[in-house]
């Protein structure tokens, strides 16, 4: 297995490469799903958080011209994990045109604001309809991943009606924030403090959908930021 990852990350090691990796897995053609569970080729080879890197990497080379660099991200290791249960893709029923695709979720990528999202949301309605859920889930997903990092955050998980969110030991929050944090959300809290400190809300699922769950998610993360902050 071992070998396989390293026969991998040799042959895309160019930034070109780089898109053919996202023009060849993101879309997962009759073999499973976006980030969900059952990614495979690529992403089965070399993990989905080190495949997600290499895409922002190739983002950011574009930006700065400067494709050698797709390789020294020396921050990557400090990227946190977003771990949750659900499909997320871009519809091709949807937009039908893969290089489009591609592009929106390069965007989403990019974005450093809250209010990007929002304005892309009114983007896609407006060029191609009513968006459909595994869109929004897409959506919120990389919302979370922006907050998750802008929050310090070492990994933030949603599973089983459990919004979890790990911190790192070096950036704890203070007690008064954390005080607040539980106060607003009137949901039983759990803490586990093995390792990493961990704070678990229990959302109740009934009546739920995972669009809604997300919602709840990007709520938490966004008012943490804003005590934390």
């Amino acid at each position: 297995e071992a070998r396989r990852r390293l026969e991998t990350l040799t042959e895309y090691e160019s930034l070109g490469s780089g898109y053919q990796i996202a023009m060849r897995d993101m879309e997962l053609r009759g073999a499973g799903t976006l980030l969900g569970t059952k990614q495979s080729g690529i992403i089965n080879t070399i993990g989905f958080n080190f495949y997600n890197r290499l895409l922002e990497q190739a983002v950011k080379n574009i930006q700065e011209q400067n494709p050698a660099g797709i390789w020294e991200d020396e921050k990557a290791d400090s990227q946190p994990r977003i771990q949750i249960e659900s499909d997320y893709y871009l519809p091709e029923s949807y937009i039908a045109d893969e290089k489009e695709r591609l592009n929106i979720y390069k965007k989403m990528l990019s974005f450093q604001n809250l209010s990007d999202f929002d304005d892309l949301q009114k983007e896609l309605t407006d060029r191609f309809g009513e968006i459909p859920e595994p869109a929004l889930r897409t959506i919120m997903f990389y919302k979370l991943k922006l907050l998750t990092e802008k929050t310090r955050l070492k990994s933030f998980g949603l599973k089983k009606g459990n919004i979890v969110l790990e911190f790192d030991n070096k950036f704890l929050p203070a007690r008064k924030t954390i005080e607040k944090l539980i106060n607003k959300f009137s949901y039983p809290v759990n803490f586990n403090a093995v390792g990493n400190m961990k704070i678990i809300f229990q959302i109740e699922k009934t009546d739920r959908s995972k669009v809604e769950l997300l919602n709840k998610s990007v709520e938490i993360l966004k008012f943490l930021g804003e005590i934390n902050g």
